[in-house]
């Protein structure tokens, strides 16, 4: 008997031990996808910019402006954990969202066994990994970028997981603080995480025919935003950054639009094709492949729905795994329309909105395969899909892996300041951070915008008074690429007179004056 104890120990220790090894083969292969299809921005090397102050005593940000989704409670610590041992690189940019992608595959694979054992819980897990796990196309630069709400989805999909059977104790109390930290990161935690769960809570109380049949949820819900509530104002007690206002919506005309560009932008998501984010690589043909197993995923959904359909007029005994699939279910419902409500354009970059339906959807997937996996008849096709489109999915990661790594963002602008000694400046958003995490902090640019009167002007998002107040600058930078600061040279020159040398850098623009120039503040601020 005691062998046995002895035995079942060494087995259970063997699994973490692989798992474990597994999660870090997983992270390094994704970390070296990062660079081939992903070049960094300034969104992303602002959480760099985030840990730095963080990490030299400024744990809340006071003193800056951030807008909903700063991120601070959800990425940022993570970038501070690392931030001591390997600098303010761009290193940082690849390496967390390959972590975080890696720590979503190997929960979702967990919630994906749907409780089955052996090859049951095997062909499950498969299924998930292979779609989620082995990212081309669009997925894979939504997937492995910072910033993009992926360590967003991480928590919600905890806070499911900790709360699908109904009971009071640590894992509820571990979901709602989960869910107010995310609240207090990204606001989007809120369409993709809190609505889920409240909406599982109040099909549990139809279903169970019980008024208290869904309270663990609907506690869970209005819980985690009462306690996000409070922790914002204890914060704002102790000294925290100040919010912008909430990111424009889409209008009605705009939604319709959107609901127009859904079916296409939905196979998109899943790596169907790269979208707006260049070739990494991956023959399309190989991509379009994936259009297969996106349709196979849609099926899933509404038979799920269909399912939760059911259960809500028959009724259930108890509690099951249909409250997990009933949040995965209404996950991707909220993605959908959160999609549809805010996204403005169409820029594919849009596309990473619909982030959650790859995420869930992989997982209620998995849920099916464990579940149909006891049909000799379907068996015999799972395991022939797993096959095919692993090999597929496979193939994909593989050619990316070996694809040459693209030039890192603004490393030629980079370079050329060192060279000449140039190294504390201002710019446009998309050339500031970016450029000062690139170049290790040896140059430091300071983002600006030009207000109504055509003048240049701090930028109020993202950004710290310490960068600005006081502070002398060296020259200006925009990009003619992207004039989102200045087209010409004449709002600089209105600010701060006649320049006194101009440098061409690729399609960088690099004005000097014969004085340090100060950044004014936008009028009451």
């Amino acid at each position: 008997m005691v062998n046995g104890i002895l035995a079942g120990l060494s087995r259970r220790r063997w699994l973490i031990v692989i798992t474990c090894l597994g999660l870090i083969a997983l992270a390094a292969v994704l970390f070296n996808m990062g660079p081939r299809v992903f070049s960094g921005d300034s969104d992303t090397a602002t959480l760099v910019l985030q840990a730095k102050a963080v990490n030299a005593g400024n744990p809340l940000l006071a003193g800056w402006r951030m807008l909903y989704d700063s991120f601070l409670t959800i990425e940022v610590p993570f970038y501070s954990a690392t931030l001591p041992f390997l600098g303010p690189h761009l290193v940082l940019n690849y390496l967390i969202p390959a972590v975080l992608a890696a720590a979503t595959v190997a929960l979702a694979c967990a919630l994906a066994r749907n409780g089955s054992k052996g090859s049951a819980a095997l062909a499950a897990m498969a299924t998930t990994f292979i779609v989620l796990g082995l990212p081309a196309g669009a997925w894979a630069s939504i997937f492995l970028r910072g910033a993009w709400h992926i360590g967003t989805l991480l928590f919600c999909l905890s806070a499911f997981a900790l709360l699908r059977r109904a009971t009071f104790g640590w894992s509820f109390a571990a979901a709602v603080l989960l869910l107010a930290l995310g609240l207090l990161g990204d606001l989007q935690t809120l369409p993709l995480g809190v609505a889920p769960i409240l909406g599982a809570g109040v099909i549990a109380t139809i279903a169970l025919r019980r008024w208290l049949g869904g309270m663990v949820w609907l506690a869970a819900g209005f819980g985690s935003v009462v306690l996000a509530l409070i922790l914002r104002q204890v914060f704002k007690v102790l000294g925290t950054y100040d919010i912008g206002t909430l990111n424009p919506h889409a209008s009605g005309a705009q939604m319709v639009h959107n609901l127009h560009n859904l079916p296409r932008w939905i196979f998109m998501v899943f790596g169907t094709s790269n979208a707006q984010f260049g070739y990494s690589g991956v023959p399309g043909w190989l991509l379009a492949t994936r259009a297969a197993a996106t349709a196979a995923i849609i099926v899933v959904v509404v038979w799920t729905v269909v399912r939760i359909a059911r259960s809500l007029v028959l009724g259930e005994r108890e509690v099951g795994g249909w409250v997990l699939d009933t949040m995965l279910t209404l996950g991707v419902a909220a993605t959908l329309a959160f999609f549809v409500w805010s996204t403005l354009s169409n820029d594919q970059h849009y596309v990473r909105y619909l982030a959650g339906v790859v995420i869930f959807g992989s997982v209620l997937t998995g849920r099916t395969v464990a579940m149909a996996w006891g049909t000799s008849i379907v068996r015999p096709l799972i395991i022939g899909a797993l096959v095919i489109f692993g090999g597929l999915y496979a193939t994909a990661t593989l050619l990316i892996n070996v694809h040459p790594a693209a030039p890192a963002a603004a490393s030629d602008l980079s370079a050329f300041l060192e060279r000449h000694h140039l190294t504390q400046g201002i710019g446009g958003y998309w050339d500031s951070s970016v450029t000062t995490v690139q170049s290790g902090g040896a140059v430091t640019i300071r983002a600006v915008t030009v207000d109504p009167q055509g003048r240049i002007v701090r930028y109020t998002d993202q950004s710290s008074d310490a960068w600005y107040d006081g502070v002398p600058f060296q020259f200006l930078v925009y990009d003619d690429n992207l004039p989102e600061l200045v087209k010409t040279d004449q709002p600089a020159v209105a600010t701060f007179g006649a320049v006194q040398q101009s440098y061409t850098v690729g399609h960088y623009r690099i004005l000097t004056w014969g004085h340090p120039i100060y950044v004014p503040a936008l009028p009451g601020y």
